[in-house]
């Protein structure tokens, strides 16, 4: 359940803060169209580079302390973009780098998240747990960008920021609150030597 409530919360704040950049970049720096295509090939490219050399990393490791340093990247970036708002500092080339990095740590995160699950929980419950990780992540997508509009209403851009790395923190916490011990990855299979 732990782990159900760190991605839950963690799923909205990923959908905030994806359309927390653009939003921001939109009403504080007046961004153009080109520099906002730009910050969305920014945001979701790491994905790509993450994705394809990420697995072999996470297999060696205890993903849930990848997904924990994950949330706190995340959220440590993005109080970055209101703290140079504040400070009248904020760049569109800050926000271009903070958007690669909480991109790369996301996909690291969803990397993690998906292959810690068979290590919490009995094998006969996987499809129930991953079928519930995937109704999250689908009421994440469709709420996310609605509650984002919500927070820059309410708290104007770029402080509404704020919530999205609060929402990480809080995965960060629950993810810390689970006790169960994850077995240690299986080592590779030798090749034999002729």
């Amino acid at each position: 359940m732990r782990l159900w409530a760190a991605q839950t919360v963690s799923s909205f704040g990923a959908r905030i803060a994806r359309e927390g950049f653009a939003m921001t970049a939109i009403l504080t720096i007046h961004a153009t169209p080109f520099e906002l295509g730009l910050l969305a090939a920014f945001a979701r490219g790491p994905g790509i580079v993450v994705g394809l050399f990420a697995g072999g990393f996470v297999d060696r490791t205890e993903r849930r302390h990848v997904m924990i340093a994950g949330d706190l990247v995340r959220a440590a970036l993005i109080l970055t973009i209101p703290l140079a708002a504040w400070l009248n500092a904020l760049t569109m080339a800050q926000i271009y780098v903070a958007a690669v990095f909480v991109g790369a740590a996301s996909a690291l995160f969803d990397i993690a998240d998906h292959a810690y699950l068979p290590a919490l929980i009995d094998r006969e419950l996987i499809l129930d747990g991953n079928a519930k990780l995937g109704i999250t992540d689908a009421t994440a997508e469709i709420g996310g960008p609605a509650l984002a509009g919500l927070l820059f209403q309410l708290f104007t851009a770029p402080f509404a920021m704020l919530g999205t790395s609060l929402t990480y923190l809080v995965s960060a916490g629950f993810l810390f609150a689970i006790d169960a011990r994850e077995l240690p990855p299986a080592p590779p299979p030798q090749k034999p030597r002729w």
